[in-house]
């Protein structure tokens, strides 16, 4: 137990360094100014984005569990992670109902990569997707939507090392990342 009259200031003994350390951390919390971001439980977002009743994130788990096949030394995985892009890519551009909604453009640029990757020599390029599909399936973090977000035709600022920062370094959000920037970008500043 705390020593309740060393925190009070009324104690002579020696309080061991735990307590000066706790009563410091303490204090910090008490007295945080404002616009300084102090951790409360009820800004707590969970880590884990498992979106089990979104269509796209059961493409995607298919995606990455055929794509981990791949790697793991079965090329058939690779070919029918690309056939299942293929599906989802079309499945998307009739849902959007636009080749050049957003959704519709990560998921060309993630079936180039495959693609691009599919020859022999260039295998090993297939971690980078294996790696960001199990990111995004989990996590919520999808590198190549990031990454899309910063062509030209998808930004309304000027290319710039904070539009990178932001763009790489915001939370994880629910829905289109675009979205997310806003919200987000609270929590870059502050942290």
């Amino acid at each position: 137990m705390l020593n309740e009259k060393w925190i009070s200031g009324s104690s002579v003994s020696r309080p061991n360094k735990a307590l000066v350390r706790m009563q410091t951390a303490l204090r910090f919390v008490c007295t945080a100014q404002p616009g300084h971001y102090v951790y409360n439980q009820s800004e707590d977002v969970d880590m884990l984005m498992i979106e089990y009743r979104d269509i796209g994130w059961w493409y995607w788990l298919v995606t990455a569990c055929l794509l981990t096949v791949g790697v793991a030394g079965y090329p058939i995985g690779l070919m029918f992670a690309i056939g299942l892009t293929v599906f989802q890519l079309c499945h998307f551009i009739i849902r959007e109902g636009s080749i050049t909604a957003f959704p519709v453009q990560v998921r060309f640029w993630y079936l180039m990569l495959l693609i691009v990757a599919l020859p022999e020599p260039l295998r090993l390029i297939y971690w980078i997707p294996v790696i960001g599909t199990w990111a995004q399936v989990i996590f919520g973090y999808c590198a190549m939507a990031r990454l899309v977000s910063l062509f030209p035709w998808n930004r309304n600022e000027l290319f710039s090392f904070a539009l990178i920062k932001r763009t790489f370094f915001s939370r994880p959000v629910r829905g289109s990342v675009k979205q997310g920037f806003a919200e987000s970008e609270k929590f870059v500043e502050n942290t």
